[in-house]
């Protein structure tokens, strides 16, 4: 029986996708320091890659490293 009355059944990694990016639209425009805003930038670069999205989930990633290299100095055990 189709219990998606028509709708196509989303596999979890595109799930995990569309809300780390409808997260990300809601912080994306806070300080690059800002806590959330950081932890959403994590959700989505893991949501990317769990998508194949590769080349930009590592993007991302670097500039998370960057931030947190400056914010939290390069002793921090986050930027190591």
């Amino acid at each position: 029986p189709d219990l998606g009355r028509g709708r196509r059944r989303r596999e979890p990694g595109e799930v995990q996708h569309r809300l780390a990016r409808a997260l990300w639209e809601r912080v994306r425009d806070r300080e690059e320091e800002d806590a959330d805003r950081l932890a959403v930038a994590v959700e989505l670069a893991w949501a990317l890659r769990g998508m194949g999205e590769v080349s930009e989930a590592l993007q991302l990633c670097r500039r998370i490293f960057e931030v947190r290299s400056r914010v939290l100095g390069p002793e921090d055990p986050s930027t190591c």
